[in-house]
């Protein structure tokens, strides 16, 4: 906790870093993420992006990397040895519910356990070390990310990676319009393989299996501005993992379609059909729960501020769905929760939804 806090006030920390840092949260990232989605389609300029998923962030970190990396932000010698030994020398045993195992297994100097713990306090502020480090050098040795000017050329956004904890999302624009479908897919071939081998140097490993890559290229057909969906000539982008001798195909995902990105579903062409249809699943769910339990008022309406309210307030500022949509997501649950309350399920809603100060229900009304 110290060593985050001094190397937030020393400003050693990579801005494009949000997980595990005070005073940042993952809607740093999507909202980036959405602004540069939304910047694209307005100014009809081409781009690429791919979203990478990590596997075992925390498990697969080199100890020595990680305390190393620690230090730099101001982590004390004597500290880091005691983490470090203190991994070095635990042994692991399995629990279940007959109880715990008498076996157990530890690493050796030859065969040594990687990994600081996913249920280390230590993890978060060892990996966020590690991984501005990473983050400073794919800025050196990347091409040019994402960048835009305001129309008066006073102001430049420029960034490369939406990070967040083990989840990062790269790419890049090309205003230009200068390079063809080839010449992109190339260019976001080159930035997602030197992200893979950075965090494959330093412990990690992406699921190529999960990750997925999109292109925009706009066409004129008749002079309006159209995404120029993809062909069966396109060429496919491959990655290799590690010190695998073979490629892997990455998935290619159309404009058109929602992908998840830090719990919320999102495209380029703008639309949150997908995340809406989402979110009245997780209301539905909620609703169901509340109506089967035998909750008094006062309870019920403890599960509505702590499991309902945070779970629908989540994604509104980065996400823009009508009101009926919002109408549809919170019908059943409104429902289930004025009956919990002892009112009728064709209560007024504009008293439902009014402030208890005022005698009104104080239930959240997500339009």
């Amino acid at each position: 906790s110290r060593i985050v806090k001094n190397a937030t006030k020393a400003n050693a920390l990579n801005d494009q870093a949000h997980g595990s840092r005070p005073k940042r949260q993952t809607m740093d990232a999507l909202f980036l993420s959405r602004l540069a989605k939304d910047l694209i389609r307005q100014l009809k300029i081409n781009g690429a992006s791919m979203d990478n998923d990590a596997t075992g962030r925390y498990d697969r970190i080199i100890v020595s990397l990680g305390l190393l990396s620690a230090r730099r932000l101001g982590l004390p010698e004597d500290s880091a040895r005691t983490q470090a030994e203190i991994l070095q020398h635990l042994r692991y045993a399995v629990k279940t519910v007959y109880g715990i195992s008498e076996e157990n297994y530890q690493g050796t100097i030859l065969a040594p356990l990687f990994g600081t713990g996913q249920g280390s306090a230590a993890s978060p502020a060892v990996w966020l070390a590690l991984s501005v480090v990473l983050l400073n050098a794919f800025d050196k040795l990347a091409d040019d990310g994402f960048s835009f000017r305001d129309p008066w050329h006073e102001f430049l956004a420029k960034w490369k990676v939406f990070a967040f904890v083990d989840d990062t999302s790269l790419g890049f624009v090309d205003p230009t319009h200068l390079q063809n479908v080839e010449q992109l897919t190339a260019r976001i071939e080159r930035s997602a393989q030197l992200w893979e081998k950075l965090l494959f140097i330093s412990g990690g490993t992406l699921n190529l299996a999960k990750c997925f890559w999109s292109l925009q290229f706009w066409e004129w057909p008749k002079g309006r501005p159209v995404l120029r969906p993809p062909t069966h000539h396109d060429p496919d982008m491959l990655l290799y993992s590690g010190e695998a001798p073979t490629a892997t195909i990455i998935k290619y995902v159309d404009n058109d379609v929602a992908t998840r990105m830090l719990g919320v579903f999102m495209n380029f062409t703008g639309t949150f059909q997908r995340h809406a249809d989402e979110m009245k699943a997780k209301a539905d769910s909620l609703a169901i729960r509340l109506d089967a339990s035998s909750l008094s008022t006062q309870l019920s309406f403890q599960f509505y501020q702590s499991m309902y309210r945070p779970a629908m307030r989540y994604s509104l500022p980065v996400t823009s769905m009508t009101q009926q949509q919002l109408g549809k997501i919170q019908q059943r649950f409104i429902r289930a929760m004025l009956n919990k309350m002892g009112f009728n399920q064709n209560y007024p809603r504009a008293v439902a939804f009014a402030p208890r100060k005022v005698l009104g229900g104080g239930l959240m009304d997500l339009r």
